[in-house]
């Protein structure tokens, strides 16, 4: 049903199955047969006002409600968008990046705007702060981040923050591509709040290039809360004064694992890893120094390849790591081991370039401990299975400067195929009768002629015997 005063509008059909780990999809089509002339018990759910919906198990005879099952309540969504409770069935609803009916919910929609930073339960203020303003106390600090992740500025016209703490944006006010706009208890631009403005400004080392706006009314809980951001969507036809407002972010937030307990009262705020994760996840947030105004994203492993991806193992002359971010990665942040020999390869060189908004760390090898010089073909790693650690105290975002959560180990799993053996041209990790033919076809050949194969060259003087 979608009212609390009538829960037995729409009766799932007798005999309806619903199998262990199943889905089972009802649409208008079900509670709402002939929307040109209603039943009473027919409804539909409003995408522009949000509404609400109830699962509920009747009595024997239909009268009545033996048990409540379940219930949520959603605010209005835009066209061609479904809610989805993430992750897959256990969550709060949110957008989802598509339709799932029927199946395992999938990613959820990233809005171009998102909640980066919360600051619900400050510290007191510094004695600078309070120097400046005797009178300010440490809710006048708290704040809410917001960052524009994409490439196009965006207008907050009719954007709004509700849940503990409520502001609307002002209209006409665009956030730049890249930038960011923090959300503070008292309205920065009243005269009368000038040493407010500059006790939070001195407090948190930040001078006026972030742009503060406010007030968000009341203070956030310093224990859990519900912070909502909402975009505007167009009116409806039959109701052209309404403007919908359409949920894209969310963080119901707690001072209790697994959300980072550092950020309730100790100095510490908390910070979105990434902002194309799940804003309700705990393990989307840490706790780390306030720093109103910037963004302090961590950067993540996307992929590893041996080889530039060529499969071959007979020769192992580099290791290429993509962040899925502008990155900063020291040699010192990686360690390449030698399983075999339990020796770890003290020549390393990485070359770091970043193309658009991704960083490649490519790993190369210098002659010394496991690693054999070739003046043809590069150098190799010398026989043996590997593991490379990338430690995440090294790896630090271009932007915010914030590492890495964990390490990251790769050639720990057979499946990593992190190894090197001489002869084993398809990299299965056995030298048999297909890599002899790939031998044999390269026999005698040199660097640059036809069928040269560089993994073949065992010493690396550009002949193949």
């Amino acid at each position: 049903s979608d009212s609390s005063v009538d829960l037995l509008k729409f009766p799932i059909p007798l005999g309806t199955i619903l199998p262990a780990f199943g889905y089972l999809t009802f649409d208008e089509t079900d509670f709402n047969p002939t929307p040109l002339t209603p039943g009473p018990k027919d409804f539909a759910l409003s995408g522009s006002h949000g509404d609400s919906v109830w699962l509920v198990v009747g009595n024997a005879t239909g009268t009545g409600v033996e048990r409540f099952v379940d219930h949520v309540d959603f605010g209005g969504t835009f066209n061609g968008v479904s809610l989805a409770r993430l992750p897959d069935g256990t969550g709060r609803l949110a957008p989802a990046a598509q339709p799932s009916l029927g199946a395992p919910n999938g990613p959820f929609a990233t809005s171009e705007i998102v909640i980066t930073e919360i600051n619900y339960h400050p510290d007191q203020p510094s004695a600078a702060a309070v120097a400046i303003d005797p009178t300010i106390v440490a809710s006048d600090l708290e704040f809410v981040e917001l960052h524009n992740h994409s490439a196009a500025a965006v207008d907050l016209t009719n954007w709004r923050l509700r849940g503990e703490s409520d502001f609307d944006f002002a209209a006409g006010r665009f956030v730049a591509p890249g930038a960011t706009l923090v959300v503070v208890p008292f309205d920065p631009q009243i005269p009368l709040n000038a040493d407010r403005l500059a006790a939070f400004r001195n407090h948190y080392g930040i001078d006026a290039s972030v742009v503060l706006v406010g007030p968000m009314l009341p203070s956030l809980s310093n224990n859990f809360g519900l912070i909502k951001l909402q975009k505007p969507d167009m009116a409806p036809v039959d109701e052209p004064t309404v403007v919908p407002r359409v949920l894209v972010d969310e963080v119901l937030y707690d001072d209790l694992s697994p959300w980072p307990q550092a950020a309730d009262g100790t100095g510490e705020s908390l910070q979105r890893k990434r902002p194309t994760t799940l804003g309700n996840d705990a393990v989307s947030w840490r706790a780390l120094p306030p720093t109103p105004g910037t963004a302090r994203y961590e950067v993540q492993v996307e992929s590893i390849t041996i080889n530039g991806g060529d499969t071959t193992r007979s020769a192992a002359t580099s290791v290429a790591v993509v962040f899925d971010a502008p990155g900063n990665t020291p040699q010192a942040a990686f360690a390449v081991t030698n399983l075999t020999t339990n020796q770890q390869v003290t020549s390393l060189t990485v070359q770091t370039t970043t193309t658009g908004d991704k960083t490649t760390a490519l790993l190369t090898f210098d002659p010394g401990s496991s690693v054999i010089g070739r003046a043809v073909g590069g150098n190799t790693l010398a026989d043996g299975y590997y593991q490379l650690t990338i430690l995440a105290s090294g790896i630090t975002a271009q932007s915010g400067d914030a590492a890495m959560d964990d390490n990251v180990t790769f050639g720990d799993q057979a499946t990593d195929l992190f190894f090197r053996k001489f002869g084993d041209h398809d990299g299965n990790d056995l030298v048999n009768l297909f890599d002899f033919a790939a031998f044999r076809g390269t026999f005698g050949k040199s660097s640059g002629a036809a069928g040269y194969l560089n993994d073949m060259d065992g010493d690396g003087n550009g002949v193949i015997d």
